[in-house]
Parts: structure tokens; sequence; C-alpha cells
């Protein structure tokens, strides 16, 4: 149908322009002028009256129909016989137009010619109605005519004069004007057929330098046509057009091929050559476009197309060995336009004898070029829209696959949470029981397995996510030492279980307030330090905090992890960051794990902006390098600079036995203009103290033996701060006085100053991150727990019970409800399980909460109990109406933690009444 319509819009528009030319009859009898003599005329000298005079050998008979010598003026002079009895009238006429100036003198007449035409002179000289060279002929009677021709040319050019009469010349005109309008027509039906076609299917950018070079074509073979009409003056006007558009061709040519086959991608130093080479042709337009209608010119573009036309025709045959698609259809049509093209430049340069085909090669080539490639066009724009559509459905399957292996992860980590709370839950629980030691043994060693079988799955869920592109970033503010102390909570346990130092190393430019995805960023450091753990045996694990400042309240953030384990090589570490890959693949025997946590670590580095690197030595140890950039929480950590600034000048002496921690706290400490002495014994604190100083002690790092001399040292010095990893102090059996300040680590710099704010008696009311939440009491509350899964109720309640929390247990929805509803008064908190039989969490929760609005009640806490984890599932939790919600497997910790935030309703009931 695409052909078909090619094919109408090219009828179309030959049909409408050929009408021009419709009242031309037909006609027969056409002559050649076979004898001719001609003399060159160099020094310009020779009149008409002249040459009449001269005769053989000065008159050289012409052998082949060429002029002798471009820039030449030449004479000619032959004769016209007519026997008949009657006058006749024929036409002289020229197919090149190239000419510059024709006289042609009668030799009855030798001063005044009979017409004077050609390219230099104005339309108005050409003495018919159809062509720039055409001259009439009138013969008497039985009569013999000499005729002497004067011709001027600057360009090499076939002199193929006809005489035909005026039936044989309307044939003639009309064959003419038929294959020039015929091929215009052609050439602007496929360029308006394709740039509909394109513009349809939005493939116009991709095809628009073919439809240029195919507008080009069509604005040449127009002007040919106006010149062929007498429209357009043949003078300096049209010199300059016709050279300019010619002179495009050849480099719309090569950049028609660029776009075509994508040369930049697929032979990028040959596309940059050809880039120059473009500006090259770009450069000679303006000498081309100012210069005559000389050899000069004529040569260049004659050169330059076809040496365009071969480079060209060679870069396809090299995309065919390359198996481009089209390129082989490509090469072969540029074989056959590329011979016609240097054929066509021999015919015009007379170097070939002159032939139907040899006339009209341009016309020919060209629209035969036009078609060929409009059917490559569109043929690619098929199979471009076929691979579009099978490239959709096969995105479309994509999709659906990642969207149920979404949902499958989604109900199997929900379904294996719900035992796992049990498991986990169950053993929390009886670790608080009386057990023997053996007994307590097999419990932790459960524990741990559970842990370990969440965090697998915590993994696999993650590294989902990022597989899908449905891992987001939520930033907000937080302080950095206080996350970095969260770690060190998380993790130190497990390091003093194996006998490792756990040290958390913040330099004083990192001692900031930012703004990032706080949970993200704990992963990130949670995978990197439970992995140095696991793989060191012996000496410390330690997290180095630096920053660097930048100018725009930024800061590019490195948090080094470095051990003494087992180290890396460097085939290990090449594949380190590969999704379920580890560098030893005896590794995952030896210590467990997926092999996700990295890959996910370093994904999600990337999602923020970061990266990771990593360097190790097999043996020795192992170093990774986290990078962050994020913006400063400006104000925040103004009002924070100002608060330390508080204790400008403060006289301190710290006694810490381990070297590594002398210059950890005297670094922070001095940064906040405190003058620090430091000492690593009881002995030489007690020489170096003053009344006034304040008195700083690391507990853990002191060797027990110094004791007793700790209680006296602590006990007569007012200004004291004691550092402690035991909140009771059973471990290290010190005594401590009242007036002692005992902080916990691990110590942040926020607590350390308000240890020394407290000590120095300053007023820290006003910080924010000072003030103690003040804990509600839990025992004696009443909470509704909605659980259907008997394992999972037992669990919560028997954390309740630890709490001395009165519970009431139900198992769905509507019963939550409808006890609610009779017992509010006395209801603190509910605890909402999600999926349940009859009615589940949510529809619950919003008859819930429309209850309440009715009676004008205080809406009371509901937080959700949960094995789904996905962020849409936490958000329908919160669209529902509830306050939090609470992931299984849940621990006590957690659980208190979240009643403390949220139970509030008792409270305010008591202020109601």
């Amino acid at each position: 149908m695409r052909l078909l319509a090619c094919l109408f819009f090219s009828f179309f528009a030959q049909f409408s322009l050929s009408i021009s030319v419709s009242d031309v009859a037909g006609g027969s009898g056409e002559y050649l002028i076979h004898e001719m003599a001609y003399i060159l005329d160099e020094d310009n000298r020779l009149s008409a009256g002249d040459v009449a005079l001269i005769q053989s050998p000065q008159l050289i008979p012409l052998q082949r129909f060429i002029l002798p010598k471009p820039g030449t003026p030449t004479w000619f002079k032959f004769s016209v016989e007519n026997d008949s009895s009657e006058a006749v009238e024929l036409m002289l006429s020229f197919d090149h137009f190239g000419i510059n100036e024709v006289l042609l003198f009668d030799s009855q007449n030798l001063k005044d010619p009979l017409f004077h035409t050609g390219l230099d002179l104005p339309a108005a000289n050409r003495p018919t109605q159809f062509g720039p060279l055409t001259l009439p002929l009138k013969l008497t009677a039985n009569s013999q005519t000499v005729y002497l021709l004067r011709v001027h040319s600057y360009i090499t050019a076939y002199f193929f004069p006809v005489i035909a009469d005026n039936k044989g010349y309307t044939q003639r005109i009309f064959q003419q004007a038929k294959i020039n309008y015929n091929s215009f027509g052609i050439l602007l039906g496929i360029c308006l057929f394709l740039l509909l076609v394109t513009s349809m299917s939005g493939s116009f950018k991709e095809n628009s330098i073919y439809i240029s070079y195919l507008s080009l074509h069509v604005c040449i073979q127009l002007l040919l046509n106006f010149d062929l009409e007498l429209v357009l003056d043949i003078g300096p006007l049209f010199t300059s057009i016709y050279l300019t558009l010619l002179a495009l061709l050849s480099p719309s040519f090569v950049q028609l091929i660029r776009q075509f086959f994508n040369s930049s991608e697929l032979t990028p130093k040959l596309d940059q050559i050809s880039k120059y080479y473009i500006k090259a042709h770009i450069l000679l337009l303006p000498i081309l476009i100012f210069s005559t209608f000389s050899n000069y010119a004529l040569m260049i573009i004659s050169s330059t197309g076809i040496i365009s036309a071969i480079l060209v025709t060679a870069y396809c045959f090299y995309l065919m060995h390359k198996k481009i698609p089209y390129a082989a259809f490509v090469g072969l049509t540029f074989s056959a336009y590329t011979l016609g093209i240097m054929s066509t430049a021999m015919f015009a340069h007379a170097l070939l004898p002159l032939t139907f085909a040899g006339i009209y090669a341009y016309e020919i080539l060209t629209c035969y070029l036009a078609f060929i490639f409009a059917v490559v066009i569109v043929k690619r724009m098929k199979d471009d829209a076929d691979e579009k559509n099978q490239l959709s459905i096969q995105a479309t399957l994509a999709n659906d696959m990642s969207e149920a292996k979404s949902n499958f992860l989604a109900v199997m980590s929900h379904e294996i949470r719900t035992p796992i709370n049990g498991v986990l839950g169950m053993s929390d629980i009886l670790a608080t029981t009386e057990l023997s030691d053996e007994q307590r043994g097999y419990n932790n060693m459960v524990i741990s397995s559970g842990q370990n079988l969440l965090r697998i799955l915590n993994d696999i869920l993650d590294f989902s996510k990022m597989d899908a592109g449905k891992m987001s970033i939520d930033a907000q503010p937080f302080f950095l030492p206080t996350l970095l102390a969260d770690v060190y909570t998380l993790f130190q346990p497990q390091a003093y279980k194996k006998g490792i130092y756990l040290v958390i190393d913040i330099n004083p430019d990192a001692d900031l307030h930012l703004i990032g995805d706080k949970g993200r960023i704990q992963q990130v450091l949670n995978n990197l330090i439970s992995n140095a753990i696991k793989f060191t045996v012996q000496g410390n694990v330690t997290l180095t905090a630096t920053a660097e400042q930048l100018a725009d309240n930024h800061v590019n953030l490195y948090i080094d992890i470095s051990d003494t384990g087992i180290g890396i090589d460097q085939d290990g570490i090449d594949h380190l960051f590969s999704p379920f890959t580890q560098a030893d693949s005896s590794i995952s025997r030896r210590f467990g794990g997926t092999g996700l946590g990295l890959s996910i670590s370093h994904k999600l580095l990337d999602l923020m902006g970061g990266a990771i690197s990593v360097s190790s030595v097999l043996g020795q140890g192992s170093n990774f390098c986290t990078y962050l950039p994020l913006p400063i929480d400006k104000k925040t950590q103004d009002n924070y600079q100002q608060k330390k600034q508080r204790l400008q000048g403060k006289q301190l002496v710290l006694v810490e036995g381990i070297e590594k921690y002398q210059h950890i706290f005297a670094d922070l400490l001095r940064d906040a203009g405190v003058v620090v002495n430091i000492v690593n014994s009881i002995a030489a604190a007690q020489q170096q103290l003053n009344a006034q100083d304040i008195l700083l002690v690391n507990g853990r790092s002191l060797d027990k033996l110094q004791s007793a001399g700790l209680n006296n040292l602590l006990e007569q010095h007012p200004n004291s701060i004691y550092i402690t990893y035991d909140p009771m102090l059973t471990q290290e059996k010190v005594i401590l006085p009242s007036h002692c300040i005992t902080p916990v680590m691990p110590i942040t710099t926020d607590s350390l100053f308000q240890a020394l704010y407290q000590v120095c008696q300053l007023t820290v009311t006003d910080h924010p991150l000072m003030i103690a939440p003040q804990k509600i009491q839990l025992s004696g509350l009443t909470v509704l727990v909605a659980e259907d899964n008997a394992v999972n109720a037992k669990v919560i309640q028997s954390m309740l019970k630890q709490l001395s929390i009165n519970v009431l247990l139900v198992e769905n929805g509507l019963t939550a409800t409808q006890i609610y509803q009779e017992k509010c008064a006395s209801i603190d908190l509910i605890l909402m399980d999600c999926e349940m039989p009859v009615m589940n969490g949510f529809d619950a929760t919003e008859a819930i909460r429309d209850f309440e609005e009715q009676q004008q009640l205080i809406p009371c806490p509901i937080i959700a109990v949960t094995a789904h984890i996905v962020e849409s599932f936490q958000m329908r939790c919160y669209q529902s109406g509830m306050n939090d919600v609470l992931h299984k497997p849940i621990s006590l910790t957690r659980l208190s933690q979240s009643l403390h935030e949220n139970i509030n309703h008792s409270l305010k009931k008591t202020l109601v009444t």
C-alpha cells in the first residue's frame, strides 16, 4: 500500500506539471550537422567577415562534437541547402546549456548577427519559447545558405547541434520536457510520501537527512525545468543557486550514510574522519557560490561528488562485510549510482560520446536512487516498528514477571517471618527463665540461627527491590555520631564474644548533623561491620569517620571499616560486589551468608550518589572505604557548634589506658576547646589533677589492679566522669560515689558533652538532643491484642506480661472491634495483626476510628504487627489509621520502645476527666 501511495504521488505530480506542454504537437524530421569546420579565435579579434574569407586548411573539420578549447571563442562554418520548391523553417538547437555566448550570422549579412543568446545574456534575448539555445532558421525555396556560428563557453562542453523542422523540434522539446517533469514529479512524490509517512510514524528525525538530500535534487530539477520554460533567467543568480545546490549534494550524501547506519557507534574513527570531510565541503561553498560557471567550479563539484560516492560505496561494502543490516542493499545501490555519476561527469566534460542515456543520466539515476532508498527506508521503518512491538511485548512480560516475583517474595517473606517470630520470640522468653548452662547454650544457638535466617531473608528482599528498580531513598536529618553509636551498640556484644575490639573513631570534622537516608546508611555499615567481625578471628575492627567540608554546605563523608581478619586475594576483590558471590567458594561453608550483603551495599551507595572501594592483603585484613556526598543540616549544626563552645577553656584530665582511644577522646574534646591532659594510670592522674579540673576515666581500658585507687580518686574528686560498658557495674566491680556521672559506651560526642555540661553545671535544656525523654510506666496498662496465629499470640502475650501489662487476646478484627466498643475506656493500646480471618486488621482499624469519631473519643494508639515489610504495605497501615508498624519477628526491646512512643491514651483520658 505504501508503494502504491508513492506511485500515486509521483503520477499526480508529473501529470499536473506536464500539462503546461500538453499543447505541443508531436512531429518528425530531425537532422544532424555532420560537416562543420571551425577555427579558434584565441586573440578574440576575428569578425564574421574575417571568418567568411578563411578557407581550408585554416578551417579545421569538426571530428568530435566537443568544443576544441574551453574558455576560447570558436567560430564554426556550415551550410544548409533547401532543395524543395517551398520555403522551410528549421530549428538549430544545442543540448548543452552551459554555453555562455552564441552568435549566428547569415553569409548575406556578416555585420549584424541573426541571433545573440547564451548563458551570459538575459532570457529576453532568447529567440524561442522553449530552451535557452534554440535558433530558428528560415530557408527560401531552392536555396543554400552559409551560416557562421561563434560559440564561447567557460567549460569543457560537448557541442551537439541539431537541425530539425518544426515537428521534429516539437517532438524533441516534448520528449525533453516529459523526462524532466516526470523525473521532477517522481522525486517530489517520493519526497512528499516520505515526509508524510515519517511524520505519522514519528521517525522523521531519523530520516530527515534523506528527505533533505532528496529535496536538494527536487530543487535542482526544478531549476532545470524553470530554465527550460524560460521562467528563470540563467544568469548570475541561476549560476549561484545551481552551483550551491550541486555543491551541497556531496556533504549531504555523506551525512545521509552517517545517519542511516549510525556510524558514530559502528565505526567511531571513520565517523570522525567523515565529520571533517563534511566540514571541508562546507568551507568550499563560499568559493563555489560566488564563482562563475567555469571549468574550475564544475571540476571541484564533479570530483568531490565522485570521491564521496566512491567512499560511501566502499563504506557500505565494509559494513556488508561486518554483516550490518541493509548494508548490502545500500552498497549495491550506490555502486550503480557511483558508476552513473562518473559517467555523467564524463559526458558533461565530453570524455564519452553522447547518447540518450548520457543526456538524461542525471534524471534517471536520481529517480533510481530515490526510489530504492524509499523502499529501504519504508522497510527499515517496518522492521523498527516490529522490533519496538517485540520489545514492548518483552518489556510487558518482564514487568509482569518482575511483579510476580515481587509478589512471590513478599508472600514468602510474610509466611517465613511468621514462624520466625514464634521461634525467636519464644527463644527470647525462654532465655529469661531458669536454664542450665547447656540449655542456655542450645537456646543461644537457636536465636543465632534464627537471626541468620532473618538476615538472609532481608538480603534477598532488598536485592529483589533493587533488581526491580523499586528501592527508594528517603532523605531526613540525622546526627552522624548517633548513627555510628547505634551501629556500635548492635555489634559490640558480638565482637566482645569473639574477643575482638570494636573501635569507633569519629574525626572532629565528622561531628555533623547531616541530611540523608539514615536507615540505608546504617544498613550499609551493618553489612560491612558484620562481615568484618565474621571474618576476623583476633585483633580489632575499626570504623573511622572523616568528612571533607565543601563550600556549598555539603560534605564528602568517608567511612572506613578496617579489620585484622582473613583478608581477600585480588581475584576475590574483582568479584566481591557481584551478587551471590563470595571471595572464596569455601567461605559460605565456613562462615555462612548469601553473598548479597556487599552487592546490596554497593547498589545502595550508588543510589545515594556514593561509592565503595576495597583494599586487602590475604591473611592480614581488609579495608572497605565508603564515600557519600551529603548536605549539612545547617541550622541544627550551627546551634550544635554554639553549644560545644560553652566548654571553651575547660581543663580536663583523661585517664585512658589504650592509645587508640586516647586520640579519639582527645580530638573530640579539643575540637570543643577543652584543654586535655592525657594520662594512662590512676597514679599519674593523682599527680596531674587539680581541684577545678574535670576527671574523665575510661574504666574498661584500665587494669583491674587499679580499682582500689580508682575508687578513692573518684570519691575525692567532685568533677568526675566514669565511662563504663556495663550499666550495672557488675563486671568492672567499681563503687562509684553519687556525684560521679556514668555514661555508658558507646560514647558519642552528644553523650560526652552532655556529661561535661552536667559536671560543669551548665544549662542544657535548650539542646533538643540532650533532653532525656520521660518514659511512661507500662505496668498496669491494658493492651488489646488481635492475632490469629496461636504461637505469635503466645509470644506477644508473654512479652507483655514481662512488662506487667494486662492483655486482652482476640483472634480476628471483628472481635477486636466489638471488644473495643465495649471496653474502650479501659483499653490503652491495640496491637493489630493485619491478616486475620473474618475481618482483617485494616478494616478493623477503620471501624474503630469510625466508632471513635462518632463517640468523640480520643483515638486509641493502634500498632500494626505484621510480617509484611514492603513499603506499600506499611503505607496501607498508616492510611487505614494505624499509628505505628512493628515488623515480625518482634523483640521485647522494640515492643517496649514502640509502646513508650505511642501509649499516651491513658494520660489524655485522665486529663479529659
